[in-house]
């Protein structure tokens, strides 16, 4: 048990700290491909004008930020790691799948990444997917590598 909770700590920890750090570059690179060089905001006007100034919103979404990363690497690690349901692996990346694109897409909807519409949802849909599955695909083959070398060292 107490190995589970280190483990635990250590993917929020971890995935709290990757999501600041990838949704502040994500935040330079939308800004620069918007032409925006003067100011940076952390998401777009809408998201901006709730708060009663840039830096709370930007305070703000580096909450949202690390709370993708803690979903995104906690669920990893939980359906992953740890299997509580001894699924399948079809199953557990299906699972995974779902737990982190309804929280993508309600955070992409709440920064006004997105206006709530079923167009934009399937459009953000579509997007979070292409890129859920090339993610997956290089990890599927990353990990078929070393499952080739275990088997090689263990029959030589």
């Amino acid at each position: 048990m107490k190995k589970v909770l280190i483990s635990s700590l250590r993917a929020t920890m971890f995935g709290a700290i990757a999501g600041i750090f990838i949704g502040f570059w994500m935040c330079i690179i939308f800004n620069a491909s918007a032409g925006n060089f003067t100011t940076l905001l952390p998401s777009g006007p809408t998201w901006t004008s709730h708060f009663s100034s840039v830096l709370v919103a930007f305070i703000m979404s580096a909450v949202l930020w690390m709370l993708m990363g803690v979903v995104f690497s906690l669920s990893s690690y939980w359906l992953f790691a740890e299997n509580p349901w001894n699924l399948g692996i079809t199953a557990t990346t299906f699972i995974h799948f779902i737990i982190t694109s309804i929280c993508s897409i309600l955070i992409a909807f709440a920064t006004g990444w997105y206006s709530i519409s079923w167009s934009n949802a399937i459009n953000f849909m579509i997007i979070f997917t292409v890129i859920y599955l090339i993610i997956w695909g290089i990890n599927m083959l990353i990990y078929r590598a070393k499952v080739r070398e275990l088997n090689r060292r263990l029959n030589p």
